[in-house]
């Protein structure tokens, strides 16, 4: 096999790893141009974060195969920013597509190989599966995120609830948002299943909650579980021995 064959081999896997992580980067950039707070970034099973000071520490084991290629967690702190929704969800496509634009720039100004021109290519499979509107269990792709955020409505208002409220839930961070007899009508009546799972446990843990309404709330929760096996299993998972913010804070 001749040399230079190898050699554009090797860098047109070496593009399609990196991709990955520069994927994240793209949500990163957004996040920080909306305002939002920075929790971490990992790649390649290290995590950056600060505390103190810059720090790294290698992703414990329960999350290092999920977490591999990279991961980053941004927080919004006002109801204001949470506007920026769509863009930070949107960030890590349009660094993709960047990059293929950027390479295919590269080849016609400095290369007249042929095979220059497959490197443009090796984002394109990471660009369009997160452009795709997936949803697996209670997780969303970018594009099934964007689209409900586009769209407007009964669905945007679903998707920056969630992110409010899992921020509020998880103290993930120091925010300002105030939870309104609105954003309860959205939640109780949502048929988004991670949005009324993570309403019913914040309001499980709200301590201004009285009794009776705790045991209702309790009795939705249960049959919401019962009847959701990837509810079930995330639940078992949110439980699990390994705390994000617990580690972070060491």
């Amino acid at each position: 096999m001749p040399f230079d064959l190898v050699l554009y081999i090797f860098f047109f896997l070496l593009i399609s790893v990196i991709v990955y992580p520069l994927h994240e980067l793209g949500h990163l950039v957004a996040g920080l141009i909306c305002g939002w707070q920075f929790k971490f970034f990992s790649v390649f099973c290290l995590v950056f974060y600060f505390n103190n000071g810059l720090k790294i520490k290698p992703m414990p084991k329960p999350e290092r195969m999920k977490c591999f290629f990279g991961m980053v967690m941004l927080i919004p702190k006002t109801e204001e920013q949470l506007k920026g929704s769509a863009l930070y969800a949107a960030g890590g496509t349009i660094v993709t597509l960047l990059l293929s634009v950027a390479l295919l720039f590269l080849g016609l100004i400095f290369s007249y190989h042929p095979l220059w021109f497959f490197y443009p290519l090796a984002p394109l499979p990471l660009t369009i599966l997160s452009l795709l509107p997936i949803q697996n269990g209670l997780l969303r792709s970018d594009g099934l995120r964007l689209l409900r955020l586009l769209r407007g409505g009964k669905e945007a208002a679903e998707e920056q609830l969630l992110l409010k409220l899992t921020t509020i839930k998880y103290k993930m961070a120091d925010h300002q948002f105030v939870f309104t007899k609105a954003d309860e009508q959205v939640a109780r009546a949502a048929t988004d299943t991670a949005l009324r799972y993570v309403y019913y446990c914040w309001k499980l843990d709200d301590n201004a909650v009285f009794s009776d309404e705790k045991e209702a709330i309790k009795s939705d929760l249960d049959a919401l579980l019962a009847s959701n096996v990837a509810l079930k299993e995330y639940d078992k998972a949110s439980h699990a021995e390994w705390d994000m913010r617990a580690w972070l804070d060491k």
